[in-house]
C-alpha cells in the first residue's frame, strides 16, 4: 500500500511537470473528461499580479483579433481579472489593465513605430509596466527593405528602453498569411493579376518570405535576452509537429495555418482564441 502511494505520487509529479512544459509550448494536455491549457498552469498569484499591471499594446486589425480572443477567455475565466481598455478616445490612462490602441497606417510600418513612441510619450507615461507594438502582415511584402526597417525598429526600441527604463518592452513577430490551395490558389492568382492591371497593391503568400526573414532578425537580436512573443510561430502551429509552411530554394517558410483564418490573413474565432490564450499566458509570466 505504501509502495502504491509512492508510485501514485511519482506519476502525479511527472504529469504536473509535463503539463507545465506543454503549457509553456502552447500545447493542450488531454485528461479524462478535461482539456488542460497553458492557462491552467498559471498560479493564481500570477493572475493577481497581472491584474495590477499597466499594459499598452499598439496594433491594427490582427491585434484587434487577439484582443477579441482575450475578451472571450476573460468571460469564461473569472479568476483572471484584467480590464481591457480601448484608449482611442482617452487622453490619459491611469488605471491598471490591458490598454490597446490602433497605431499608424497599414503598409507604412515606420508610421507605426512613430505612433507607438508618441503614445508612450504623450498618453501612457513612465508608469507603464509592459509595452509592445506589432506590425501587420501588410507592412512587410516582397518589396520591403527589411534590413533598413529592422534597423529603424531596433533603434526606436533602444531609445524607448532608455527613456522608460522601468517599462518591460516586448517584441512581437510579424503575423503571416496563408498559402491558398487548390481552387482558392487559382482565384487568388486571378485577383492579383487584376489588381496589378489596376495598379492596386498586391499581397501574395510569397510575401511571407520577407516576413520570416524579418522575424528571424528579431529572434536573433532579442530571443533569450528580452521578452519576445512569437505570434508568427503560433499562427503556423495549428499542428505543432507539422507547422503550416512552404518551401522555396531549399528553405522552409512559415505561413498562417488555414484553420486559424477565414480570409487568409486575419484570425478567425479559433485563431483568436489560440493566440489570445498564449498572449495571456505570456503576460502572466512577465507580470511583476
Amino acid at each position: 500500500m505504501k509502495r502504491y502511494s509512492k508510485m501514485k505520487n511519482f506519476y502525479f509529479i511527472v504529469f504536473v511537470l509535463f503539463s507545465l512544459a506543454a503549457a509553456a509550448e502552447g500545447v493542450n494536455v488531454k485528461t479524462t473528461g478535461k482539456t488542460m491549457t497553458a492557462l491552467d498552469a498559471v498560479p493564481q498569484e500570477k493572475w493577481d499580479a497581472l491584474s495590477g499591471q499597466r499594459i499598452f499594446f499598439g496594433h491594427q486589425s490582427v491585434g484587434y483579433n487577439i484582443i477579441t480572443g482575450i475578451e472571450g477567455i476573460l468571460q469564461e475565466r473569472h479568476n483572471i481579472k484584467l480590464d481591457i481598455l480601448n484608449t482611442s478616445k482617452v487622453k490619459e490612462v491611469n488605471q491598471p489593465g490591458l490598454a490597446h490602441e490602433w497605431i499608424g497606417r497599414n503598409t507604412d510600418p515606420v508610421s507605426k513605430l512613430e505612433a507607438f513612441a508618441a503614445l508612450l510619450h504623450d498618453k501612457f507615461g513612465k508608469e507603464t509596466d509592459i509595452a509592445m507594438m506589432k506590425f501587420c502582415y501588410v507592412d512587410i511584402t516582397s518589396d520591403t527593405d527589411i534590413d533598413t526597417l529592422f534597423i529603424r525598429y531596433k533603434t526606436t526600441l533602444a531609445e524607448l528602453r532608455k527613456e522608460f527604463p522601468e517599462t518591460i518592452f516586448v517584441h512581437v513577430t510579424v503575423p503571416l498569411t496563408t498559402k491558398p490551395q487548390g481552387i482558392d490558389g487559382v482565384k487568388a492568382a486571378g485577383k492579383n493579376m487584376i489588381k496589378k492591371i489596376m495598379g492596386k497593391p498586391v499581397f501574395d503568400y510569397k510575401d511571407n518570405i520577407k516576413r520570416n526573414l524579418f522575424n528571424n532578425k528579431m529572434k536573433a537580436e532579442y530571443e533569450g535576452r528580452e521578452p519576445l512573443f512569437d505570434l508568427a510561430g503560433l499562427e503556423a502551429g495549428y499542428m505543432p509537429d507539422r507547422p503550416s509552411s512552404f518551401a522555396r530554394d531549399n528553405t522552409t517558410y512559415l505561413t498562417l495555418a488555414a484553420e486559424y483564418t477565414n480570409d487568409g490573413g486575419h484570425l478567425n474565432e479559433a485563431g483568436a482564441r489560440k493566440i489570445g490564450e498564449q498572449f495571456l499566458f505570456f503576460l502572466a509570466q512577465h507580470s511583476r
